[in-house]
């Protein structure tokens, strides 16, 4: 009983503090902020490396329909080009025009038999959620599908 009425005297004459149980409330407040914002900035990292692999698959079909519109409608020779790496190195078309591939991004272009057209696969090695698809005969826009 004394020592309750000692600490109230102390309070009494302007001394600050926090006591056990508001510490405990406010370490159970940052624990519920973590465990709510962890995974919502887990999502995100992975929306960003998903839209790197949409973006290299539009700027390599870029890439090859300009290079086709230049040279009569034709694919640059006749085997697949891939930039697998992940340190985002350039993949060469057999004539030098180059492929530019985020860090970490697969992506693949393949020619038809015929050379007149070509599909592209990309996905990001990050994530195993989304792979981005495009075939030049068949597709008017970048197909989005799950690995």
């Amino acid at each position: 009983m004394t020592m309750v009425i000692h600490t109230q005297g102390r309070r009494s004459r302007g001394e600050r503090g926090f006591t056990l149980v508001e510490l405990l409330v406010v370490v159970i407040i940052i624990g519920i902020l973590a465990a709510v914002s962890v995974p919502l900035f887990m999502n995100q990292r992975r929306a960003s490396w998903d839209s790197a692999a949409a973006q290299d698959a539009k700027n390599a079909q870029s890439v090859v329909e300009t290079y086709m519109a230049d040279h009569g409608g034709t694919f640059p020779g006749t085997t697949a080009v891939s930039c697998s790496d992940a340190s985002g190195n350039k993949a060469y078309l057999d004539v030098g025009a180059h492929l530019n591939c985020s860090p970490g991004v697969f992506l693949m272009v393949t020619p038809s038999r015929d050379g007149t057209s070509y599909s592209i696969l990309a996905f990001n090695q990050k994530t195993t959620v989304k792979k981005f698809t495009y075939d030049s005969a068949t597709d008017a826009a970048l197909q989005t599908g799950t690995r």
